[in-house]
């Protein structure tokens, strides 16, 4: 069957699914752009199915026009459309072409949250654009609920495994036994670390981390904070003006170091103000990292098991927010406890399994290919 999956740009973890996804099927995927000005990841070409990078003009962050992307429908006549948007004139477009043509497609999200209705033209305009979708691809419950508020049916919505992690991100290198105190001292961390990976910007919460970091006793433990980003002057402003010890800011690092840190690290604190899920919550997890998080990430909800393997702490309890770090840290029994929770509940989160989701609703809606479903292409 010949598939086409729209999305904005090749982020490694989307380049990474479409791999997989494409030993299933033909695949192919477009693009609306090469990259977006606040993405630091290096692009990534697929092996398993065709790139296609559509011609056109980008404004701002993800606001990108390709006028192309109705002929191109037109012209492949695809069985199933994927589309993971709805925001950028890009999807507009095709949305409403699939809609006039009654091309079978599924509507993709990452995540989401529920918000009050507000502006009601610009809610009527949403729904217009989210609620026509033969099927619905939901990350989790935060999802479920985004999609029911636009008028989507819960019959119509099918839950699939968000992750960023291959299978083989689960295993520890056999290596890296021998190389901790190397690793620690590369990075001047002490025994005990709590590390936390992001963007560098207000939306990702660090500034509040570091506030917390403020109430953690302990002497004997790091807080490494990774990413990169404008904010970081910021930080370490913070950090001299508080006299905030053993803070190690690093910037952006490719995956496999990245996974390095993960594995070397005792807790996971994830502080944001707002992810429509969190990658990074899962790929600590599939580290065996215990983690405390915000509920402004959708991804808390369905990954973390409150006391199970992890917390999930409001951000306006900076002193629970410590205690909590520290009890993890220094409580032998827990931590395992916590770590094994989370290698188990990222057992079903891979990638592998996300494209097995993602083909079971692509047969679900697979159309005859009546005389019909021909005249509407």
């Amino acid at each position: 069957m010949r598939v086409m999956y729209l999305t904005n740009i090749p982020a490694p973890y989307r380049v990474a699914f479409c791999d997989v996804l494409g030993t299933q099927c033909d695949l192919t995927v477009v693009f609306e752009s090469v990259n977006e000005k606040n993405r630091r990841w290096e692009i990534q070409s697929g092996r398993n199915f065709k790139s296609v990078f559509l011609k056109g003009v980008s404004i701002a962050t993800e606001f990108h026009f390709n006028p192309g992307i109705v002929s191109h429908i037109k012209k492949f006549k695809y069985d199933v459309v994927i589309i993971s948007g709805y925001s950028s004139p890009t999807d507009m477009m095709a949305l409403r072409y699939l809609k006039h043509k009654k091309i079978p497609y599924i509507f993709s999200a990452d995540g989401g949250f529920k918000k009050p209705m507000g502006n009601p033209l610009i809610y009527d305009i949403k729904k217009y654009f989210i609620g026509n979708a033969n099927l619905y691809m939901s990350s989790g419950v935060m999802c479920d609920e985004y999609f029911m508020s636009y008028g989507v049916h819960e019959d119509n919505i099918r839950r699939y495994h968000c992750s960023s992690i291959v299978s083989n991100d689960l295993e520890v290198p056999l290596s890296l036994s021998a190389r901790v105190n190397t690793i620690k001292k590369r990075y001047g961390l002490k025994d005990k670390v709590v590390i936390s990976v992001g963007q560098f910007i207000p939306r990702k919460g660090f500034d509040i981390l570091l506030d917390i970091w403020g109430y953690v006793k302990s002497k004997n433990v790091s807080l490494l904070i990774v990413g990169g980003g404008p904010d970081r002057l910021q930080y370490e402003k913070t950090i001299k003006e508080r006299n905030l010890k053993n803070v190690v800011i690093v910037d952006f690092i490719p995956k496999a170091k990245l996974f390095e840190l993960y594995h070397i690290s005792d807790v996971f604190a994830f502080p944001t103000r707002y992810d429509i899920w969190g990658h990074t919550l899962g790929e600590a997890m599939a580290c065996g990292l215990p983690v405390i998080s915000s509920p402004n990430a959708a991804a808390a909800h369905d990954l973390i098991n409150d006391g199970g393997n992890g917390y999930v702490e409001s951000l306006t309890k900076p002193v629970s927010w410590a205690r909590k770090i520290e009890e993890i840290i220094f409580d032998k029994e827990l931590n395992k406890a916590f770590s094994k929770e989370s290698k188990r509940i990222m057992m079903d989160y891979t990638i592998e399994q996300m494209a097995d989701d993602y083909m079971k609703a692509v047969r679900e809606i697979m159309p005859r290919r009546t005389g019909e479903y021909e005249k509407n292409h």
